[in-house]
């Protein structure tokens, strides 16, 4: 089996050097990566489009990437999307090699679920009235953010499994 990248066959994952067979992927049960894999690269993708988006109209006679305001929330985007995106590495790593990853799993689908209603929402911004209207992608990647928080897992189910395994509560 192989790993697939928005609908593109992968193979096997070398990321920050480890391998990570295709295999293990497909296994991870709490991360689910292959289906997340695809989640987290929608969200890259999104901060790409934003990127592109932000590069190209103008407002003010210069590209609305160069304010200042709006490429701080598209930094701080990045950042968030690189931290999922490892999150769901470690987990997987974790998994091939025989080691328990529920944790790391609820935390790689918490935060890449999380992450992608924020890029979703900065990205209805950067369109703003565009984005609202119903055959924009924007607003259709806004309505799919939403769900990936609920779907395999509610961010609260997960919270509720970070917490149980750091030995804080069981609910």
């Amino acid at each position: 089996m192989t790993v697939s990248c928005g609908g593109e066959a992968v193979g096997d994952l070398h990321r920050c050097g480890f391998v990570v067979p295709a295999q293990g992927v497909h296994q991870v049960g709490v991360v689910v990566l292959e289906r997340r894999e695809r989640r987290d690269h929608r969200g890259a993708g999104l901060g790409r489009v934003q990127q592109q988006r932000a590069q190209s109209p103008e407002a003010f006679g210069r590209p609305i990437g160069n304010f200042q305001s709006l490429a701080h929330a598209m930094a701080d985007l990045q950042t968030e999307i690189d931290s999922a995106r490892l999150l769901g590495y470690r987990a997987a790593w974790l998994l091939t090699q025989g080691q328990p990853c529920t944790r790391e799993g609820s935390m790689a689908k918490l935060k890449g679920s999380e992450t992608y209603v924020a890029a979703a929402r900065l990205g209805m911004q950067v369109c703003a009235g565009h984005g609202f209207s119903t055959e924009s992608v924007m607003s259709f990647r806004h309505r799919e953010s939403v769900v990936a928080t609920i779907s395999g897992g509610t961010s609260q189910i997960q919270r509720n499994g970070i917490v149980r395994s750091m030995g804080l509560r069981s609910y």
